[in-house]
């Protein structure tokens, strides 16, 4: 028998009744019974030597392209983490921190007020350049006593007290994502170059949570012998299966991948100023969560566990389902009707910020709950609650109670409705919702985009 009646022909091969639109890749996939140990012929081994040649490129090109992203809206994720974590309650309702929360490390506080003595006296580019401020700051202390300085007599702290704030924190930010950028550069312990932290910690995020999510539902998919996972769920007749296994995968790689978040919210908002600046780095903050915070089962079984698990689970599920929404219930083309289809687009994508904002805004929060075990405090550049929050449930009723609207409550009412607004004052959503306005921006911008393309599109095809 000639060896070539043993090969398969492709032209034979039959659609699989579950996966109709699969189609086998360029490479034949056979196996010829021959005696010789060398079945690979040196063509087959030359195009898998170029494909994963290719494959590399398309991630470094990709790698590449994501750090330019992260890069470009770092600064602003910055800014608008800052606004979510800070405490910004009504004084009537405040919880101020105990005296025990507010007693520095003298070594921390000496080597912090020498470095602002120093930035007082000579504020130029060679900010930048600690050491030689050192130098100067002990050679000539004369300023340091002009700092709030914390003592016995403060026995509680408001976050509004100018005189009992700590010299690395920032004022409290009433303003917007833009407000918080400009307090980051005009604080000399911070300046422009903290609108950058977190980035690695980020893009390393971005990198992996893009390779392995589509790795993982596409494991799920062949194990359950589903249609293909890169056919849109709008192409498919029964949806459940499929949308099952995308949420699974991006649960799974959201929890997998929880610590670099946790790293990144604790990089972001830690200060930066030198002696009090709690971790170096990404690695430093991971090796620190494992020693202080019960291992693995301490970092995965915490508190973010619940938000996280929310939070991947209704991103993907509002996201992947806007067009089936949009063209199943609201029987609306993007090709037929460009406009209506962008409004559609802009509803839903504005309906999934209203959703997992407040849920971001409360992990956030949790994340930056960090106990050690020697009892020193986590130093933030905002001020943060306190007293920790309980869970999930807890943070949700207390960001509503405590930080309800966005008046901090300390312009005075009219004499006859002072009581009123303090009690309507205590209660609202607006502490759940910072950096709501430049989200809705950006959808309204890319669905603009989206709409512009497909009148351009809808026109040629007329011409």
């Amino acid at each position: 028998m000639d060896s070539s009646d043993l090969y398969v022909n492709r032209s034979s091969i039959k659609p699989h009744p579950l996966r109709p639109y699969y189609t086998p890749g360029l490479v034949p996939n056979y196996t010829s019974i021959t005696t010789n140990a060398s079945s690979s012929t040196p063509s087959s081994l030359g195009s898998e030597a170029v494909g994963s040649h290719q494959t590399l490129k398309e991630y470094a090109r990709f790698a590449g392209l994501k750090f330019m992203t992260t890069a470009v809206l770092g600064p602003f994720e910055t800014g608008k983490t800052l606004l979510q974590v800070q405490y910004l309650p009504h004084e009537d309702i405040e919880v101020v921190a105990p005296l025990a929360t507010i007693v520095p490390n003298p070594v921390a506080e000496t080597r912090q007020n020498e470095f602002y003595s120093s930035s007082e006296e000579d504020e130029d580019d060679s900010f930048f350049t600690p050491n030689v401020h050192l130098r100067k700051a002990n050679q000539d202390g004369s300023n340091r006593s002009k700092l709030p300085r914390y003592n016995s007599s403060y026995t509680v702290r408001s976050v509004y007290d100018d005189t009992a704030r700590p010299a690395h924190q920032l004022a409290p930010i009433e303003g917007g994502i833009l407000d918080a950028m400009r307090a980051l550069i005009n604080n000399p312990s911070e300046g422009w170059r903290a609108l950058f932290k977190g980035q690695y910690t980020g893009w390393l995020h971005g990198v992996l949570q893009l390779i392995l999510q589509p790795a993982i539902e596409g494991s799920l998919n062949d194990l359950f012998d589903l249609y293909d996972d890169t056919i849109p769920l709008i192409h498919l007749e029964r949806i459940g299966p499929n949308l099952a296994t995308l949420l699974g995968s991006h649960i799974l790689v959201g929890v997998f991948l929880s610590p670099l978040e946790i790293a990144r919210t604790r990089l972001i908002v830690q200060s930066s100023a030198p002696g009090v600046k709690t971790y170096t780095g990404l690695l430093h903050c991971l090796s620190s969560m494992l020693q202080n915070e019960g291992g693995l089962r301490g970092v995965y079984l915490s508190q973010n566990l619940i938000p996280t698990i929310l939070y991947h689970l209704i991103t993907p599920l509002v996201s992947s389902t806007a067009p089936l929404i949009i063209d199943r219930l609201f029987h609306v083309t993007a090709s037929d009707a460009p406009i209506i289809y962008g409004l559609a687009e802009l509803a839903l994508s504005t309906l999934e910020v209203l959703i997992t904002l407040p849920i971001e805004t409360i992990r956030k929060r949790i994340q930056c709950q960090v106990r050690f075990k020697d009892g020193r405090p986590f130093n933030t550049c905002v001020a943060t609650r306190p007293v920790h929050y309980t869970g999930f449930l807890d943070a949700m009723y207390k960001v509503m109670k405590e930080e309800g609207s966005s008046a901090s409550g300390r312009k005075p009412a009219k004499q006859g409705d002072e009581e009123t607004a303090k009690k309507a004052a205590g209660w609202g959503l607006q502490g759940l919702y910072k950096g709501f306005s430049i989200q809705c921006a950006s959808n309204v911008l890319s669905s603009l985009g989206h709409t512009l393309n497909g009148i351009e599109g809808k026109a040629a095809i007329t011409l």
